[in-house]
C-alpha cells in the first residue's frame, strides 16, 4: 500500500494552515510528522483521512484518489487514533476494541469479528484487561486500547496523532515499540504526529518537518534533524549526537527563530520510498 499526498492546501477562512504539502509513505514504514505548535501537523492528519476537506490537493491510496472511496471503504482502509478521546459512554476494553469492527459489520457481530478482536487483544497484550472499563486504565493502557480499536478495522494505513502525549517515559517507549512492530511486523503504513524529536529519530523511517504549514525538510532523521533546521523551525539551539539508535538531539538554549533565506522551502530530499 502506498499513501501519497500531493499539493494539499487547507485554510480556515482566508488563513492558510497547510501549503502545498507533498509526502509519500509505504507499507512497512513509519513516517513521523514533526514541527512546532501550530505548524499544521494535526490538521494534515485530518486532511489525509478526510475529517477535513483540503482546499486543493489530493490524497492517493495505491494511485487511486481517496475521495473516490466511500466513507465505509475508507474506514476499512484507514485507522485513526486522535490526540484526545472523549468517552461519552462507559465501555470496557472488549467493547471498545469491537467498535473498530463497525465498518465491516452489517447486521450483527459475527464469529470472524470476534476472532479478529481477540487476536488484536492478544497481540497488544490486553487480554487480561478485557472486562476493565476505560476510565479504570492508566494512560498507557488506554492508548494501547485506542490503537487496538484502530487495528481491529484491519486498515492498511494507521494515522496516529501524538500517540505518546501525556505518557510517562516507560509507556512512551512501549507505545513507540508497538508502533514500530505494527509497521514492520504487520506491514502497515504508519503516519504519526510526534513532538519528541528523539522518539521520531529512533522509531521513524522518514520524517516530515513542518514550518508554518509548509514542508520545511523531509527525509531520514540524519537528513532532517540538523541544528540549522531545528533552530529555524523551533527557535532552539541544539547539538546532535550520533548513536547506534540514530541521531540524538540535545537542546542547548532557546533563540530567536531564524528566517529561511530560501523562502521556507524544502531543506532535504523529499520523503519517498
Amino acid at each position: 500500500m502506498k499513501l501519497e499526498v500531493k499539493g494539499v492546501r487547507f485554510r480556515y477562512g482566508n488563513c492558510d494552515i497547510l501549503k502545498d504539502i507533498e509526502l509519500e509513505a509505504n507499507s512497512g514504514e513509519v513516517l513521523a510528522i514533526i514541527g512546532a505548535n501550530g505548524a499544521g501537523k494535526s490538521t494534515l492528519i485530518r486532511c489525509i483521512n478526510k475529517i477535513l476537506k483540503p482546499y486543493t490537493g489530493t490524497v492517493y491510496l495505491d494511485g487511486k484518489e481517496l475521495g473516490s472511496f466511500s466513507p465505509q471503504e475508507r474506514a476499512c482502509m484507514m485507522g485513526y487514533v486522535p490526540q484526545t478521546s472523549v468517552d461519552a459512554f462507559s465501555f470496557n476494553v472488549m467493547e471498545t476494541v469491537l467498535l473498530g469492527r463497525k465498518p465491516h459489520i452489517n447486521w450483527s457481530v459475527g464469529r470472524r469479528d470476534l476472532e479478529i478482536v481477540n487476536k488484536v487483544l492478544r497481540c497488544m497484550g490486553l487480554t487480561q484487561l478485557t472486562e476493565r472499563y476505560l476510565h479504570e486504565l492508566s494512560g498507557g493502557e488506554k492508548q494501547k486500547v485506542l490503537i487496538a480499536r484502530a487495528l481491529a478495522q484491519e486498515p492498511e494505513v494507521l494515522l496516529l496523532d501524538e500517540p505518546t502525549s501525556n505518557l510517562d517515559v516507560r509507556h512512551q517507549l512501549e507505545v513507540m515499540e508497538l508502533v514500530r512492530d505494527i509497521a514492520c511486523g504487520q506491514g502497515k503504513c504508519v503516519l504519526m504526529v510526534v513532538h519528541d524529536l528523539n522518539l521520531a529519530a529512533r522509531f521513524a523511517d522518514k520524517i516530515i518537518m513542518l514550518k508554518e504549514g509548509a514542508v520545511y525538510a523531509a527525509g531520514t532523521a540524519e537528513e532532517v534533524l540538523l541544528p540549522d533546521n531545528i533552530k529555524v523551525v523551533y527557535g532552539v539551539e541544539s547539538m546532535i549526537v550520533h548513536t547506534e539508535l540514530g541521531p540524538y538531539v540535545i537542546t542547548i538554549k532557546s533563540s530567536a527563530p531564524e528566517k529561511d533565506p530560501a523562502g521556507n522551502g524544502l531543506r532535504a530530499a523529499a520523503a519517498s520510498s
